[in-house]
């Protein structure tokens, strides 16, 4: 939703008025939510991402394709015992707040979400 500040002389209603109403408006215009850099590399480093998606992650919240794969080779550098596990065996190192950033954004769904906080032990 977008929101212009227009100047009218509507009857009844003063500049201060129309001034609050549209900074109502913009307060409440939705905010898309981003997965943190963190969370996405949680994320790739669990199995939960693939490499493109990730990627894909991280060029949204500016990084260009060479620096995401830079930010990905250094994951996997700093997890490379990790990396030899299949994706579900990696998944149990993942904190709960960034299932919840997961799941909020569609990436996981609440059943695959109870399934990683109960390999967690929750």
């Amino acid at each position: 939703m977008r929101v212009y500040l227009v100047d009218r002389n509507i009857p009844g209603i003063t500049k201060e008025q129309l001034a609050a109403a549209q900074a109502a408006a913009i307060k409440a215009a939705p905010v898309p939510k981003v997965l943190p850099q963190a969370s996405v590399e949680n994320a790739y480093v669990s199995g939960v991402l693939t490499r493109p998606k990730a990627t894909g992650y991280l060029k949204a919240l500016g990084y260009d394709d060479a620096t995401a794969g830079v930010i990905l080779d250094t994951d996997e550098q700093k997890n490379a015992g990790v990396f030899k596990k299949p994706p579900g065996e990696r998944a149990k190192s993942l904190s709960a707040g960034t299932l919840s950033d997961l799941l909020l954004l569609g990436i996981i769904d609440a059943g695959q979400m109870n399934t990683y906080l109960l390999a967690l032990g929750y």
